[in-house]
């Protein structure tokens, strides 16, 4: 499977392939990859195939196809699909009895769930090992973690198991695996997608988190966000907001590096603006999410680590979280209101500068077991990764694409931020970058 989802649907609507042989080839990659790479936790395969059929015959009668039909893909285990279990990693889990208000979507555009993807327990770590699965192996070395939390389905999809996949993005478990992976993501303005939770979200899982999808070309998320993107009564934050779109005119490249300045050059030659400056406060931003989610995560999740979680997950979490400021209830309510006079500085610094492009990470990819290394080893990842956890906890959107390799062999990733609800105008440069550099 090397199509990209958009490429897959037009192929299986022209019927130069049909959705059966699709599915099947997804099956076979599955049995093939999966045993060493521990990507995907449960295969749907029989529900498959049958979706798969019943598409075929849709257009030998010739019905109209939708815009996804026969094509298939995986969803991370912290997301509801229908009459499978919804584990978070742990050793419980609830079987879900409706699809998650977006997935639910994307199958009445004809897609096929076709697997579950792996991540850490909770979803609360950089690493893709669970107590219910285990480690998921980075597929271009086992050596280096996968990064997480999505880090089994962006492997699935580097590896070919599916044509897109579903995750989700409260720290950069979006991002973070899909640079290491060599593949594309977009986490949407939170609110841009209805979901389901499973209990009701503290106030910073409802100011951060979202899901979004992962694909193999820029263009595959135009058109998975367009179908994901519709109401869902589970969720009172969806937004039926236009996407933005439009390129913008100009773009600043932050911690620029030699991968964030071969994707500034393709921007300058298509006609952008591109300068080098520092953003608004990047630092606090990046500690004020680490704060606001460890006083969370310390209300219930760790104490749930402990008892159905898996020893590294825990020991990860706790090291990380100890770098966040002591919060009481007081203490936590000038934290959100600090958050939101931060948000407001960067929407007026975005006003001038409407894009953003910098790394997804300024570490080099790390080695498994890298996280358990004490509160030294997580402050250089947490470092790293500022600005991910920066734009996650102002609930901005961002997409992370490839530019190639490093020297090494290995993806090399980087992001593009923006505005709230200006997906649009990040999927442009997206496809303007991926022309010219990939």
């Amino acid at each position: 499977m090397i199509l990209g989802a958009a490429e897959l649907a037009r192929t299986i609507a022209a019927r130069e392939e049909s959705a059966a042989a699709m599915v099947a080839a997804c099956l076979a990659r599955i049995e093939e990859r999966n045993g060493g790479l521990n990507a995907v936790t449960v295969t749907l395969a029989d529900e498959a195939r049958a979706a798969a059929r019943e598409a075929d015959e849709r257009l030998a009668r010739g019905d109209p196809a939708p815009p996804l039909l026969g094509v298939p893909f995986t969803v991370k285990e912290n997301i509801d699909v229908r009459r499978t279990v919804t584990s978070l990693g742990l050793r419980g889990g609830v079987r879900a009895e409706h699809d998650a208000p977006h997935i639910a979507h994307l199958r009445a555009a004809g897609a096929i769930p076709i697997a579950r993807g792996n991540l850490p327990d909770l979803a609360l770590r950089w690493h893709t090992d669970n107590a219910r699965h285990g480690a998921t192996v980075n597929p271009f070395d086992d050596t280096l973690s996968p990064g997480g939390s999505s880090g089994g389905d962006a492997v699935a999809l580097a590896a070919g198991m599916a044509a897109f996949a579903v995750g989700s993005d409260y720290g950069g478990s979006l991002r973070v695996p899909a640079a290491l992976a060599g593949v594309y993501a977009l986490r949407p303005t939170p609110g841009r997608l209805a979901q389901a939770f499973g209990a009701p979200p503290l106030m910073s899982r409802q100011l951060m988190a979202t899901d979004g999808p992962l694909a193999r070309r820029a263009e595959d998320l135009r058109l998975l966000l367009e179908v994901m993107a519709r109401p869902g009564a589970s969720d009172p934050r969806y937004t039926p907001a236009p996407l933005g779109e439009g390129a913008g005119a100009s773009v600043t490249l932050v911690l620029a590096d030699d991968r964030v300045r071969r994707a500034g050059a393709a921007l300058a030659a298509a006609g952008y603006d591109v300068v080098e400056t520092e953003v608004p406060r990047l630092e606090e931003a990046a500690q004020l999410w680490l704060d606001l989610v460890g006083f969370e995560v310390a209300l219930g999740a760790l104490e749930r680590l402990r008892e159905e979680g898996s020893e590294g997950t825990r020991r990860s979490a706790e090291a990380l979280f100890a770098l966040g400021r002591p919060l009481d209830g007081a203490a936590y309510a000038r934290a959100l209101g600090e958050r939101h006079a931060l948000a407001a500085e960067w929407a007026e610094f975005l006003e001038r500068h409407p894009l953003l492009l910098g790394p997804v990470s300024t570490c080099a990819p790390w080695p498994v077991g890298h996280d358990l290394g004490g509160p030294d080893a997580l402050r250089e990842q947490w470092w790293g990764f500022r600005l991910t956890v920066a734009t996650a906890c102002l609930g901005l959107p961002a997409v992370s694409l490839p530019v190639g390799f490093d020297a090494r062999g290995l993806p090399a990733g980087v992001q593009l931020v923006g505005p709230r609800w200006r997906e649009g105008r990040l999927l442009a440069a997206a496809e303007i970058i991926e022309a010219e550099v990939i």
